[in-house]
């Protein structure tokens, strides 16, 4: 519409809709009904919280409102896992507002990484990781269009990043973590990247994020985390 000011116009009332302007400031619109059932849109602009919009409620990971795959909830081990991870959180970096749990990379974990990579589940590198949740994400939005049903709001990926990058390193990942979660848990390891190199490959390079990609490897890299607590092996 180039001129909505006091223009007529015909609406359909179910694709009513709000959408983002800049600095988390939205368009919406205000209705007023004829007898003739003609909409007559005036644009109103006004703030609204980042949590009205979008996947990710906060600008913080609420742990404690996270849902788990549903294989950790039926065995009793998403209650123990969610105590583990809130033991020991980081900010990402200096200035951010999201706190991540901060992990050891214990013989069990290990151990389900590299069952992971084996089976093909792991993704290293900030470019692939990413293609693979853009490209998931549209898939996600064009199922939720058309069943109109929740999808995607339980944790189904989980990155895993180094202790040891610059600020612009937690700075992007603060960028992805936004974009994808709540299916996207993120983790700091208690390593650096050389030793998450060593890990994977065996030899002196360097990885410095990697992101399991499958729920099934997720479960099983999140027991290995609290294996050995209350009789999870």
């Amino acid at each position: 519409m180039e001129n909505t000011k006091n223009s007529i116009v015909k609406f359909n009332l179910k694709r009513l809709f709000l959408y983002p302007l800049a600095h988390q400031q939205y368009q919406a619109f205000r209705l007023f009904i004829s007898e003739e059932q003609t909409v007559r849109v005036q644009p109103l602009t006004l703030p609204l919280p980042l949590a009205s919009f979008g996947d990710y409620k906060v600008k913080k990971m609420n742990i404690s409102d996270m849902r788990f795959p549903r294989q950790l909830e039926a065995d009793g081990s998403a209650e123990i896992i969610r105590g583990v991870l809130v033991t020991r959180t980081s900010k990402l970096w200096t200035g951010s507002k999201i706190d991540v749990p901060v992990i050891t990379l214990s013989e069990p974990m290990k151990i389900a990484l590299k069952q992971a990579r084996f089976q093909g589940r792991i993704r290293f590198g900030f470019e692939p990781i990413l293609q693979k949740l853009t490209g998931e994400k549209k898939g996600i939005t064009n199922v939720r269009e058309q069943t109109d049903a929740p999808y995607g709001d339980r944790i189904s990926r989980l990155l895993l990043f180094s202790n040891d990058g610059a600020e612009r390193f937690y700075r992007h990942i603060e960028q992805i973590l936004e974009a994808h979660a709540p299916r996207l848990l993120c983790c700091l390891l208690n390593i650096d990247g050389g030793a998450l190199g060593q890990l994977f490959t065996g030899e002196g390079g360097v990885i410095k994020i990697i992101m399991a990609e499958h729920k099934d490897v997720v479960s099983d890299i999140l027991r290995a985390l609290v294996s050995g607590h209350d009789g999870i092996s």
